[in-house]
């Protein structure tokens, strides 16, 4: 290329000087003036050309990830222990969300209702080193793992890649299988399995955690919230701030004293802060700045507090909101 551009640069200069002893000396200003706009569009040509061939090389490179993706994708058919199965295919899954979302969707709803039907080998000679098969009536092992604690971490996994991208997806495949689930089993419980994959979304993609927590706040504060909120500040404090002054600007204004109460383990020091540091969780100055946020609020409550005469007849649950509330709230007051 270069040798090119020099083979190019030549011809022009030699046009330019042709044309001056041709024209001499009338027209000398005017090939210079012709010169200038050759050499801009050149360079832009140039530009154009570098930039054409790079989207064509990023092309190449995604097309040839595709075929490596796709290769695997098949090559996973003829894999027979179920486990590695499934995490290879959630795996191509996770990566097809770049240039092939439906396919990734449709991988992942395939292989969610899978991990319940996991399960050792019937045949004992084909279990080999990874199953242990015990006696009838106690789970089987793979690993040294019972099946079932092998069972749970796959679906937070893969509850964990389905949330980050399409959460709509993530609590319609729990909801599918928690009504099959309920059709044997009247007394299932009812957790948000999408909500808890805070947990280890928070560490890997902190922008996903945090539109699984915003979008919970739909259907209010869960008992949950500030320690999966607690969980993001850990990898993207600002994040957490801001999504904690948002939901507190919202109970300000509705006078929720129960969405008040679930947000007070946010901005309490936990267990390990109050044994390590004392008040050293405060040097931090947005949770400074969050403290006297709830502490403002919390004395405007107390005001009234003391305002008004308490009912005889209060409700026992309320009593032990109040208790709650201002226990703890007395700690965070003497160490700000």
């Amino acid at each position: 290329m270069l040798k090119k551009a020099i083979d190019c640069k030549q011809a022009v200069f030699a046009v330019v000087l042709l044309s001056t002893l041709t024209f001499w000396p009338g027209n000398f200003g005017q090939s210079q003036a012709q010169k200038a706009p050759q050499k801009g569009g050149t360079k832009e040509a140039a530009k154009k050309e570098a930039e054409d061939e790079k989207v064509k090389k990023d092309e190449e490179r995604t097309k040839q990830a595709q075929n490596i993706i796709e290769g695997i994708l098949y090559s996973t058919h003829s894999i027979l222990n179920p486990v590695v199965r499934i995490r290879i295919r959630m795996l191509v899954a996770d990566a097809y969300w770049v240039f092939q979302p439906e396919k990734a969707r449709e991988i992942l709803s395939e292989e969610f209702p899978k991990i319940a039907l996991i399960a050792a080998p019937q045949n004992e000679s084909d279990s080999g080193m990874l199953w242990s098969i015990k006696d009838s009536g106690k789970p089987s092992m793979y690993k040294g793992r019972p099946i079932d604690q092998v069972k749970a971490q796959l679906r937070r996994e893969m509850l964990a890649i389905v949330s980050a991208h399409d959460s709509a997806l993530g609590r319609a495949l729990v909801t599918a299988e928690k009504t099959k689930a309920k059709e044997t089993d009247k007394h299932t419980e009812d957790t948000d399995e999408v909500l808890e994959t805070v947990n280890s979304l928070a560490e890997t993609d902190p922008e996903a955690a945090a539109r699984l927590i915003k979008e919970s706040l739909k259907t209010g504060v869960s008992e949950d919230f500030a320690f999966l909120l607690i969980r993001l500040r850990e990898t993207s404090p600002a994040e957490a701030s801001a999504i904690f002054n948002q939901v507190l600007s919202a109970v300000r204004a509705s006078g929720d004293l129960w969405g008040f109460q679930r947000l007070l383990p946010y901005i309490l020091p936990t267990e390990l802060e109050r044994l390590v540091g004392g008040k050293l969780y405060l040097t931090d100055s947005q949770r400074m700045k969050d403290a006297n946020a709830m502490i403002e609020y919390a004395a405007e409550l107390l005001y009234r507090r003391i305002q008004t005469d308490v009912p005889g007849n209060m409700p026992p649950e309320l009593v032990r909101r109040e208790y709650y509330i201002w226990r703890n709230l007395l700690s965070l007051f003497n160490d700000l």
